[in-house]
């Protein structure tokens, strides 16, 4: 009896330091704090915070693996540099080497993985320029031969495809219509008007055109540019009518939200067809036309590769954003993603901050934004490559195709390329599911 007394003293002494020894630990570690054997000292740590826009997704960090899924939070990690490695088969792993610093989150964001697939081929020829349609679910396409040029039509989920157009002269350029169904097509020597599915449109145009574009919402309207005027043609009544005239010659113009934007020598002119009120803003060059209207800006592009914006609608006050070395452009959001022949820059409309993504020794063809805005994919030197705009430790950049040449593409909203490229002499319009 008085042996099992003592033995519940000792073990309740026991106890008590124990508890004396490990409750101050807890408290540490419960506050955050890690013992660091390398530094020999207890530690603030930090936290890890991942997501990801690809289900099923392997973390490992400093080689070993931690977990699957789409969204990690790794907490209580001692401060210091870690290799973070996400991957997946058969896709492009994502790796960096990131600092976990006390008392801070380190954010990797909206990860997409890209798989690892090859390009197929749809059309086999000489294609010299692609044209997405509005809704993203058909292209238009012009094929060369030796004697005319033709724009045919690819249906992009089924692949099937039909002659629009033939021509001796080469087409310059293809506009599509609000809803997808019709076709501007415009060539050295005239204006063609095609419905997708029912062949040429008939219908009275004024003449000689210098321009003609598609209302902004109906597409059984137009409108046209002649040296006295801007003309709107009703395709479903056959007719037309001056809606403007014009004292000077314009070199371009837009309709927008019945608003006629031109250009006239050094103007940029912006005239309200309801009252005729007029507000014009001087340009430094008078090569400028009109690229396109989106979200509210105008964007202008010069022969010599200059681009300026203007936010709409225009004032007296109105001064643009001046880009140079800017052969074409891809908005997303706020994030403007321009280009020359050697370098990709992004300008980020909220802040007023460009940024330089990457150089590279070859002519850029075409650059566009990965449906997302934390990665571009862009062509050069006949590859066709991803590069992101997290710059920490260093920019990914995988090579997703490499042939002989790479041209024109579209990207489309399910992760499909479309572009024109050619290998082992086989040339024509491939397709690429990334």
């Amino acid at each position: 009896m008085p042996m099992k007394k003592q033995y519940r003293r000792l073990i309740f002494i026991i106890f008590v330091i124990f508890f004396i020894i490990t409750i101050p630990t807890i408290l540490i570690y419960t506050a955050g704090y890690r013992y660091n054997f390398k530094k020999t000292k207890f530690e603030k740590t930090g936290s890890l915070l991942i997501s990801s826009k690809t289900k099923n997704i392997s973390l490992s960090i400093n080689n070993d693996y931690v977990k699957n899924g789409e969204e990690f939070r790794i907490n209580n990690i001692l401060p210091g540099e870690y290799l973070i490695r996400l991957n997946k088969e058969n896709y492009y792993a994502w790796e960096k080497k990131l600092s976990i610093d006390s008392e801070l989150t380190t954010f990797i964001k909206d990860v997409r993985l890209f798989e690892k697939n090859l390009p197929t081929n749809d059309i086999i020829g000489d294609i010299t320029s692609i044209y997405p349609s509005i809704d993203g679910k058909k292209i238009a396409y012009i094929s060369k031969d030796d004697n005319s040029y033709s724009l045919l039509v690819i249906e992009i989920e089924n692949g099937t495809k039909k002659e629009i157009f033939n021509s001796k002269n080469n087409i310059e350029d293809v506009r599509w219509s609000p809803n997808s169904e019709k076709i501007i097509i415009e060539t050295e020597t005239m204006f063609k008007i095609f419905d997708n599915k029912n062949g040429e449109i008939k219908t009275a145009l004024p003449t000689p055109l210098k321009s003609l574009y598609w209302d902004e919402k109906n597409s059984n309207i137009i409108y046209a540019l002649k040296n006295d005027g801007i003309y709107k043609v009703d395709l479903l009544f056959k007719n037309y009518s001056l809606e403007y005239k014009l004292e000077i010659i314009a070199t371009d113009f837009r309709m927008h939200q019945n608003i006629l934007y031109l250009i006239q020598n050094y103007e940029l002119k912006q005239i309200d067809l309801k009252n005729n009120s007029l507000v014009s803003v001087p340009l430094e060059r008078k090569d400028y036309n009109i690229k396109n209207i989106i979200n509210e800006k105008i964007y202008l592009e010069s022969n010599l590769g200059k681009m300026q914006v203007f936010d709409l609608p225009l004032t007296d006050k109105s001064t643009p954003i001046l880009l140079v070395n800017a052969n074409n452009f891809d908005l997303l959001g706020n994030d403007l993603l321009y280009y020359n022949d050697f370098e990709l820059w992004i300008f980020n409309f909220n802040t007023g901050q460009k940024e330089l993504i990457t150089r590279v020794s070859n002519e850029i063809k075409k650059a566009v934004w990965v449906n997302n805005n934390n990665n571009i994919i862009f062509t050069s030197n006949g590859e066709l490559k991803s590069i992101e705009l997290d710059k920490r430790d260093k920019r990914q950049v995988i090579e997703l195709v490499h042939f002989d040449s790479v041209n024109d593409l579209f990207l489309n909203d399910k992760f499909i390329i479309n572009f024109i490229g050619g290998v082992n002499g086989v040339y024509g319009l491939y397709k690429l599911k990334i």
